[in-house]
């Protein structure tokens, strides 16, 4: 009778993105975190995180991404929804 071995490998990614800040001025508190926070506009969360400007306007309406001041995104909560590593360094 002939055995067979079976060899199991399994790889495993991750992705971090890291956002390299100038200051700790640029942080605002948001309400629905409740913690200070790191805030991007559209367009700059678009470009850093390579997600479509609509997409993140439809998670924004659904709460899904905070509106931390204005228009601007709370930076916690876009890597929750993104399901990203995400880590800050300061200048």
């Amino acid at each position: 009778m002939e055995h067979r071995r079976r060899t199991e490998i399994t790889i495993e990614t991750r992705n971090v993105t890291i956002i390299r800040t100038s200051n700790q001025s640029d942080l605002v508190d948001c309400g629905d975190c409740g913690g200070s926070v790191l805030t991007f506009s559209a367009t700059n969360a678009s470009l850093v995180f390579g997600i479509d400007p609509a997409e993140l306007h439809r998670a924004s309406s659904i709460g899904a991404v905070h509106a931390a001041i204005g228009s601007s995104l709370c930076g916690r909560s876009l890597a929750t929804y993104l399901k990203r590593d995400v880590r800050y360094i300061e200048d």
